[in-house]
């Protein structure tokens, strides 16, 4: 039995986006054992992965905090891989190969450019079947308590406002009227605040999908796709979780060029803000 390292890091819509290149790597190595370094947080979303049977935590610590990289490089030496799978392809990740040398290793590092999944599979021999197709039916956490304490019982709009702090001109500003005009037609509307979202609790005119006082973990929030009707929200991981779950929807981008360019819209009705009005 080999032991492979995969590496992937990057904001939610990057893991989400992975998840095929993910499924083709482990079903290539059904027989072998598969790890993913990648952040807690995403360590979590992968935790239950079919093929992933352990995961790795990196929290990405500045490159002068030596300390910590010392210790990250002693734990994956011990764990002695026979071959490393570089899905992120960064100067972080050259820096892991150059120190964890002489290891087989697929990406950037030793293909000396910055290389896509495709020709890394190709490099590797891996046969690519879901490399464009992630598929997130098996992320599944209970949500009946949640739809109950919500009141909700039928089919929903699911609203997702949101979008990472780091880009917040990712947000359309006029989902509160959104939800106004789609209840005064009669349909059910609830939201699910992210962590940036907690100041918008109270205000935003619709129903609050909440986890006690807590908001949603991603995997909550990928089980709620059997419950929905429609899925509206902007560019962000969420939207493009759901958008693989089964979902109907719609995606707002801000740019036309991303709209574009998106692969959700194979899934999706893709808009522009710029296009829209309230």
């Amino acid at each position: 039995m080999k032991k492979i390292l995969i590496i992937k890091h990057g904001a939610l819509g990057d893991l989400v986006q992975a998840e095929g290149a993910i499924r083709d790597i482990c079903n290539h190595h059904q027989h072998d054992h598969v790890s993913l370094l990648t952040e807690p947080l995403y360590g979590q979303l992968f935790v239950n992965h079919p093929g992933i049977d352990q995961i790795v935590a990196d929290t990405r610590q500045p490159r002068w905090h030596l300390l910590y990289l010392v210790r990250l490089m002693m734990k994956l030496r011990r764990a002695q891989y026979d071959c490393v799978i570089d899905l992120q392809n960064s100067s972080r990740t050259v820096l892991y190969y150059n120190l964890l040398r002489p290891v087989q290793w697929f990406g950037r590092a030793t293909l000396g450019y910055l290389v896509s999944f495709q020709e890394i599979f190709a490099s590797a021999n891996i046969p690519m079947h879901h490399i464009d197709r992630p598929q997130w039916g098996w992320l599944q956490s209970p949500v009946k308590a949640i739809l109950a304490q919500a009141k909700i019982t039928t089919p929903f709009i699911l609203l997702l406002p949101g979008a990472s702090a780091n880009h917040p001109e990712k947000r359309w500003p006029y989902y509160a009227e959104l939800a106004r005009r789609l209840q005064n037609r009669g349909h059910c509307v609830a939201w699910a605040p992210g962590p940036d979202e907690r100041s918008m609790i109270d205000a935003f005119p619709a129903t609050c999908l909440l986890d006690g006082e807590r908001v949603l973990s991603i995997s909550q929030l990928a089980s709620l796709a059997a419950h929905t009707q429609l899925i509206v929200g902007n560019d962000s991981g969420p939207t493009h979780l759901l958008s693989y779950c089964g979902t109907r929807g719609v995606v707002i981008f801000q740019r036309s060029d991303y709209a574009e360019n998106a692969r959700i819209k194979d899934r999706y009705q893709v808009a522009c803000a710029s296009g829209l009005s309230t």
